[in-house]
């Protein structure tokens, strides 16, 4: 419910993120029956919320530890004209006076920016509070100002406290999310998908015995086979999806000691 429309590959808003395809609609369309089109229920505007500032808050922390983010390097002029520039150019339906509003909350963030993380991260015992203080203070900032409105029954974050998050969240994606050893990572990913679930569909039409019980099920119990693939590929853990594509491209043959897909 947290993307509540139906997958329109038309639609440049629906074809990248949805909440189900046509075959599930009926399902779809009961769960939202009271709801009006393309409106977030309260729990998945809390819980859509709650994931921006993990994501923006606690990815960025992670990150800094990792030595991705340089606070030092993304204070220089050039660096927040572009860093600005970018989450302007992200924003869908940005008002008027984005640029001024997240230049400001580029202000604001900086401003509670410890000196002791402008520094590369050393992991030292002063630095580790610092930064946890800092979390600390992001997060409480967020949630204080968070209430439910009892006129609309919906939630209400200030427009200031929104722009950080949204310029935190640009800050991951563009050093780390964008970054070309990512990149790599994720192509390689969608390869092992790919080629997987090709192996998958040939076994549906060859022997379907080596394929793991579980999948096997959840293939016959499926309306078509590459749905029935596609829910078991998602029912696996990312080492399951590896360990399954490496045995059938004969990478490493495994043993039969061990099932894999349990």
């Amino acid at each position: 419910m947290k993307y509540p429309w139906l997958h329109d590959r038309h639609d440049p808003k629906k074809s990248k993120k949805w909440a189900a395809y046509d075959d599930d609609k009926e399902d779809f369309l009961f769960a939202r029956e009271s709801l009006r089109t393309d409106e977030q229920t309260l729990e998945a505007q809390i819980m859509d919320w709650a994931d921006d500032i993990a994501y923006s808050v606690h990815d960025l922390e992670d990150f800094y530890r990792a030595g991705l983010i340089r606070w030092a390097d993304i204070q220089s002029t050039d660096e927040i004209t572009e860093v600005v520039s970018e989450t302007v150019t992200e924003w869908r339906g940005a008002p008027e006076n984005a640029q001024q509003r997240i230049e400001e909350a580029f202000e604001r963030l900086m401003q509670l920016l410890p000196n002791e993380l402008r520094s590369p991260y050393r992991g030292d015992s002063l630095q580790r509070r610092k930064l946890r203080f800092w979390t600390s203070t992001l997060i409480g900032r967020a949630l204080r100002y968070t209430e439910i409105d009892s006129a609309s029954g919906k939630l209400h974050r200030p427009d200031n406290i929104r722009d950080e998050v949204r310029l935190l969240k640009q800050l991951t994606r563009r050093y780390v999310i964008n970054s070309p050893s990512l990149e790599a990572v994720q192509h390689g990913q969608r390869r092992i998908l790919d080629e997987l679930f090709q192996d998958m569909l040939d076994a549906t039409k060859s022997d379907d015995k080596v394929l793991p019980p579980r999948c096997r099920e959840l293939i016959r119990d499926a309306k078509d086979p590459q749905r029935g693939i596609t829910d078991a590929l998602v029912s696996m853990t990312e080492a399951e999806v590896i360990s399954l594509h490496r045995r059938y491209r004969g990478i490493d043959s495994g043993t039969v000691m061990n099932p894999i897909v349990r």
